[in-house]
C-alpha cells in the first residue's frame, strides 16, 4: 500500500502518537531545496554521509533554521535541539535496500557506562549507544527529500503504530508479517516526520538516478549527567 497521508504541523502531532509518522507537503520551498541541491552537487555528495555538517555547511544551516526548529518543536509539544544530522542518497552506483529495522540510538560525545544505556557501539568515529525508551520518546526525526521519491526511487516503507516500544528480531519481524505495511512516497521539499522506534526499510530503488534526503532529529528534554549529545 502506498502512502500520500500530508498534513500541517497541528495534527502531523496527532499522527505520530497514533501512526508514527506523518508527511507534511512543501515544507520547504523549491528555490530553498534547489539552492542546498547545487550545494551538495558542487561538494561532490554521493551516497550515505555522516558528517554531513562539514562537508555541506548549507545542510547544518537550513537544519538549524527556525523554520525546522519551530516544526520539530511543534510536533514534540516542547523545546527541542537537533542533535543528529545524516544525509542519504540512493545512486546508480550506490543503490542499496535496508533491512525493517528501528532506529535506536543515539550519537553521544563520548562513552559513559551509566545504567540503562547500553548497548554501545561506534560509527565513522562517533560514539552511540542505545538509550532508554524515555529518551526515544522524547525525539522525532524530520526527513527532508530533495528529490520525488516516487515507488521506483527507493521509497521508505513503514508500519503504521510500531513506534510504541523496542522490539526485538522475533517481536520486530512478527510486526511486519502482520502488516499493514506503507510506502511513503514525497515528492521535493516535502519532510517525513517520523518516531525513532517507527519500523521502517527501503528497496532498492527501479531507477537510480538521486534519492537525495537531509535527515534530521530533534530531541526535547536533557540527557542525564554526564552524557552529551555528540553534536553536529
Amino acid at each position: 500500500m502506498s502512502s500520500r497521508l500530508r498534513s500541517t504541523a497541528c495534527p502531523a502531532r496527532a499522527q505520530l502518537a497514533e501512526r508514527g509518522y506523518s508527511l507534511l507537503a512543501g515544507a520547504l520551498p523549491p528555490a530553498r531545496v534547489a539552492a542546498l541541491v547545487a550545494s551538495a552537487e558542487r561538494a561532490g555528495l554521493t551516497g550515505n554521509e555522516r558528517q554531513i555538517a562539514r562537508r555541506l555547511p548549507a545542510a547544518a544551516d537550513l537544519a538549524q533554521s527556525p523554520e525546522l526548529g519551530q516544526l520539530a518543536e511543534q510536533l514534540l509539544g516542547a523545546p527541542a535541539r537537533l542533535v543528529r544530522l545524516l544525509w542519504f542518497d540512493k545512486t546508480p552506483t550506490r543503490n542499496w535496500p535496508v533491512l525493517w529495522h528501528q532506529d535506536r540510538t543515539i550519537a553521544l560525545a563520548e562513552r559513559v557506562e551509566l545504567e540503562g544505556y547500553g548497548p554501545w557501539s561506534e560509527k565513522a568515529g562517533v560514539v552511540h549507544v542505545e538509550p532508554p525508551l524515555e529518551i526515544l520518546a522524547r525525539m522525532v526525526t524530520l526527513r527532508l527529500h530533495l528529490d520525488p521519491c516516487g515507488p521506483e526511487a527507493g521509497a521508505l516503507r513503514v508500519v503504521p503504530g510500531s513506534q510504541q516500544r523496542k522490539l526485538d528480531r522475533a517481536e520486530l519481524d512478527a510486526v511486519v508479517a502482520a502488516g499493514p505495511c506503507e510506502e511513503v512516497q514525497a515528492e521535493a521539499g516535502d519532510v517525513l516526520a517520523m518516531r525513532p522506534l517507527l519500523v521502517h526499510s527501503s528497496g532498492r530503488a527501479a531507477r537510480a538516478s538521486h534519492r537525495r534526503v537531509l535527515h534530521m532529529e530533534f530531541a526535547s528534554g536533557e540527557l542525564p549527567r554526564p552524557l552529551r549529545w555528540a553534536g553536529l
